[in-house]
């Protein structure tokens, strides 16, 4: 980085203060000396930056980390266990003068159903063990099922819904309450939802409620599930295939390699053997036999 660059960030940051007002009592002036300024264009980046260095012992573990949130991934066989992993994060937090909140640190295991190993004590005395937790907005199981997140989008569709029921009285019209209705249920769905997550289930549950949109006036035309979910799921698709560092790249299959000239092609992709139904109904599976 620049000198003048440097400099210029370093004068950003110093010299900050800050002062409480209570009930009109005003407080001393003190000097900010860590933190980030939020509301800043910086702030962003100089949070990336600060984080940027804390990573995993071992090459196995994975570390995810988004604002202030971050999740580690040990699996059952490695050379660094997940106690010596999350000292290592308490180190780094104490090195850069952060705080680490116990009470939302939260140890889930990820297993298969055995009998064995139906009881499983936690690895820290500390720390509560959960059988789910809420990640980005995503309900995660312990065993990968998909009940609590589609009960909560079904949840959430019903307010919605019910919010549009009161919206007619306000007067609006048919092509006002068409927006608003956009705006509050497919749209949430398609940005969020769809675009994130890959569970054809957990679409499919989430938009059962707009099937009966048309017949309560809420919308002028007919939506159905299968076509929101060809288009976020072309949509996520072509993000991966173009992509070679989207996380989901690795799941594509390798291509195909012939010596003969083929007509032009966009795709490419050797075609998996699929046995079962839910394998080739499978995300991936799915786009490479329908797109």
């Amino acid at each position: 980085m620049p000198n003048n660059i440097y400099n210029w960030i370093l004068s950003f940051l110093t010299g900050r203060q800050q002062k409480c007002i209570v009930n009109g009592v005003c407080s001393q002036l003190y000097n900010i000396t860590r933190g980030i300024i939020q509301g800043s264009v910086l702030g962003p980046t100089l949070c990336i930056i600060t984080k940027n260095d804390l990573k995993t012992l071992s090459a196995i573990n994975l570390i995810n980390k988004y604002a202030d949130d971050v999740d580690l991934l040990v699996p059952e066989h490695t050379d660094v266990d997940i106690v010596g992993e999350f000292e290592h994060i308490k180190n780094w937090t104490n090195e850069n003068k952060m705080i680490l909140n116990m009470s939302k640190t939260k140890e889930i295991v990820f297993r298969r159903r055995c009998p064995v190993r139906f009881h499983l004590s936690p690895s820290f005395d500390s720390i509560e063990m959960v059988d789910h937790i809420k990640s980005l907005g995503v309900i995660i199981q312990q065993k990968l099922n998909v009940e609590l997140h589609m009960s909560s989008l079904l949840k959430q569709c019903s307010q919605r819904m019910y919010s549009l029921k009161l919206v007619p009285n306000q007067g609006l019209s048919a092509n006002d309450l068409h927006t608003v209705f956009h705006a509050l249920s497919p749209a949430y769905f398609m940005h969020y939802r769809l675009g994130e997550c890959s569970s054809v289930m957990d679409s499919l549950v989430g938009l059962m409620p707009f099937s009966s949109a048309p017949t309560n006036g809420f919308s002028n035309k007919l939506i159905t599930v299968t076509e929101l979910l060809t288009q976020s799921f072309t949509t996520l698709f072509m993000k991966i295939k173009y992509n070679p560092s989207h996380r989901l790249s690795t799941l594509l299959p390798p291509k195909k390699s012939v010596n003969y000239s083929l007509r032009n092609c966009d795709f490419n992709y050797e075609l998996p053997q699929c046995t079962y139904t839910n394998h080739k109904q499978s995300f991936i599976n799915h786009c490479l036999f329908n797109m």
